[in-house]
């Protein structure tokens, strides 16, 4: 079964969240 693109938005959008969430202890990037 093939991820539908609203799947795909919600889990771009959770990474993001995350990212967003753990960026200041990056520094690297």
């Amino acid at each position: 079964m093939r991820p539908s693109p609203q799947d795909m938005v919600e889990l771009i959008e959770a990474m993001r969240a995350d990212f967003e969430a753990h960026k200041d202890d990056i520094d690297w990037l």
